[in-house]
This record gives C-alpha cells, structure tokens and sequence, in this order.
C-alpha cells in the first residue's frame, strides 16, 4: 500500500477503583473502560527508516508509538514506516490517547507484516492501556490494567468529553491517592451488576474514580469544571483516568451535541460531543496500490 490510515479512539473511565500499591511500583486496578469516537489519525507509508511526525500538540518524553515500534523491532523484523500522527485527543486528559496511539500502530503493523505479530506483549510492555485499545468494545480491565475482558452493555454510549486546557501527571495523582487507599474499596462487580440493567439514570448514578479526590486536589481548574457539569441535565458527571477530562453522560447524540455547544458557549474551553465508535473506525482505512 501507497498508506494506510488509522484512527485511534479516546476512552472513558466508567469506573476506576485503585487496590493498592504493587512491587514494581505499579498500582492494581480494577477499571471499565468504554471507547469513545474522539479520535486521533495515524497515517503510515513505506520508508527505508522509521520515523513519527506529530501534528496538533506538543507531546512530553517518549511517544508511546515510538516506544511500541521499539519493542516491536526486539522481538520481530518488521518493514520500516513512516508515520504522521494527527493529535485531537488532549495530553495529560486520562482520555488515553498516548495508549490508543500505541495500540492503532500495532493494529497497523499487523497489517502490513502479516498476521501473527506479538502485539499483545508488545502492548502490555508499551503502556498499561495499550491492551484495552487492541480491542473494539467496553472491557473490564485488571492487574495495572495490561487484563482485559470484554464486555457488553444494554445501551450505547453517548456523552460529552470537556478537557480545562491543563493537563495532570499520572504520577503526581497516583502519589496523592495512597492517601485514600485505607478507605473501604468500591467492588467492580456491584459496578457491573447495576450498569448491565438497562437505564441511563442507573448507570450514572454508578459512576465512580478513586482517582477524582486526588486530581481536584491538585487542579482548582477541574474542580470548577466539574461543579458547572454538574449543573447541567447530564445523567452522570465523572472525571475519566487521571484527568484531568471530564465526561458527562447522556441520552443520545443530539443532546450529547446540543451540551457541548453550550459548554464550549459558557466555558469558552474543548469540550466535544462523543459517541460509540462509529462503524469502521477500528478497522484501517487503506489506499494505493500494493507496497
């Protein structure tokens, strides 16, 4: 192929309990996760080296598509690429874009190498979201979130994703929530019990972060936003990851999109309209003749 276009999904936290702290520095999770169709693009083509271009943002450190070709080159020859990532998925949001990213590009090699690439251990060794974004659908994951288990729900999902220009450090949030770790855990089963019944109301009222308290703490800003989502007739307001993104659920596309232009009108900040992933988006989107 000339190219091959691929769009990586931002997530949702539905629920996200921390069970505590494990020997390699990691925490043990127990966390829903839902995609949702906001959505960075990567666009890969045939080069004699690999290399990333990044459009829209300026991103910290190591891009995880970097460190997913690095770990990919370990274990397997692969053809090189090159690749231009489109950014609309705010950094620093707990939207998952870094980890969706890594995911679409391992979806993307996959193709082009041939089936029976190792992405999965390459996932779980990128980031412990990348797993979650190799599948298609909500999942419940564990472990430092590297298990995944899909899973089905009676209604889609429709929300609307606001981000308060400031992103938060996984790392300095995590550090604050050992704090609130003695606390009684919230178990994932009741979670998935209430939220597989149908009824919007009844899963908004389930929504849940351990990781909410620690993040206000540290960004006044999310905690405003939060307060003015609440005034709002969403069915649920919940930060999603880390933050610093804050999602609120509700009854269909329209209304999805009529908040979001009221939010974006009374805030003058991002917030976006956000649905199932549409058909196709999981699957590549090629073009050209044969490489």
């Amino acid at each position: 192929m000339r190219r091959l276009v691929v769009d990586a999904p931002a997530k949702l936290n539905l629920f996200l309990e921390v069970l505590g702290r494990r020997p390699d520095g990691y925490h043990d999770l127990a966390t829903v996760m839902a995609p949702i169709d906001v959505c960075d693009t990567l666009e890969l083509r045939p080069a004699s080296r690999f290399s990333l271009e990044v459009e829209g943002a300026e991103l910290p450190g190591t891009n995880t598509i970097v460190k997913a070709w690095r770990a990919l080159r370990r274990r397997r020859r692969v053809p090189a690429v090159r690749v231009r990532l489109i950014k609309r998925i705010p950094a620093g949001s707990g939207l998952g874009g870094g980890s969706s990213d890594a995911a679409a590009f391992l979806r993307a090699m996959d193709l082009l190498a041939g089936p029976g690439l190792p992405i999965e251990a390459v996932a779980a060794e990128t980031g412990s979201d990348v797993n979650f974004f190799l599948q298609d659908r909500p999942a419940l994951c564990t472990g430092r979130g590297e298990r995944v288990a899909p899973l089905g729900f009676p209604l889609p999902l429709w929300a609307v994703v606001a981000w308060p220009g400031v992103g938060l450090s996984t790392a300095d949030v995590y550090r604050r929530v050992r704090e609130s770790l003695t606390r009684p855990r919230r178990p994932v089963m009741d979670f998935l019990n209430r939220a597989s019944r149908p009824g919007l109301g009844r899963l908004g009222r389930v929504l849940f972060n351990r990781l909410e308290e620690a993040a206000l703490e540290l960004r006044p800003e999310l905690k405003a936003l939060l307060g003015r989502m609440s005034r709002l007739p969403f069915a649920g307001v919940r930060m999603t990851g880390s933050g610093s993104a804050v999602y609120g659920l509700c009854r269909g596309r329209e209304e999805a999109r009529g908040l979001a232009r009221r939010l974006r009108r009374e805030t003058g900040g991002w917030a976006a309209a956000a649905g199932p992933p549409r058909e196709g988006l999981w699957r590549s989107r090629k073009s050209g003749s044969s490489w």
